[in-house]
């Protein structure tokens, strides 16, 4: 799912990082890393730039946002995203997601790959004795926390109000990790 029509960065549902986004090609051929380019020419974007969002909200302002984004800004043309909360997350194949991923060239550790299940689940639990863990291979400013404002669940609520939590922040919290 992209959000594509109204804000310029595209969304991921995942907790972990984006690939650190497309480049973009400039008229000479060099390329911009961490910029998007939607190629949506003439259109008119609503949304807010979501490319350095992450940290400036609260948790629970992107959940009022997601649920009903117009309680938020009553002439808001983004559609509600209540269905994310009652929605489990599908991350058991986590693991091969971020194999696949590092294959290519996404800068995952071996580590990281491996703990993949271990890291989501205790990034949406603060109270998780695999924080200590998880900020070892991700850096002391990954984000742990229930997100959704439901301990008992990891959902996609969860997901999508961590990553944009972290949008913008990739380069720095990451910087810390082994590599």
């Amino acid at each position: 799912m992209k959000m594509i029509s109204c804000s310029t960065e595209p969304l991921l549902f995942k907790f972990a990082p984006a690939s650190l986004a497309p480049l973009e090609r400039s008229h000479n051929g060099a390329t911009a890393p961490h910029r998007w380019t939607s190629g949506q020419w003439g259109s008119k974007r609503n949304g807010p730039d979501l490319a350095r969002v992450g940290g400036k909200y609260s948790d629970e302002w992107h959940r009022q946002h997601l649920t009903d984004p117009r309680s938020m800004g009553p002439e808001s043309t983004m559609p509600p995203y209540a269905f994310l909360a009652d929605k489990d997350l599908d991350y058991q194949d986590m693991t091969e997601r971020l194999a696949a991923q590092q294959k290519v060239g996404v800068p995952y550790t071996n580590d990281q790959v491996a703990h993949a299940i271990d890291d989501l689940e205790a990034q949406a639990d603060p109270f998780d004795a695999r924080g200590t863990a998880l900020k070892k291979r991700y850096g002391a400013r990954i984000v742990q926390r229930d997100f959704d404002g439901h301990p008992d669940r990891v959902t996609d609520m969860d997901a999508l109000i961590a990553y944009l939590q972290m949008v913008g922040t990739f380069s720095t919290a990451f910087s810390n990790a082994e590599r």
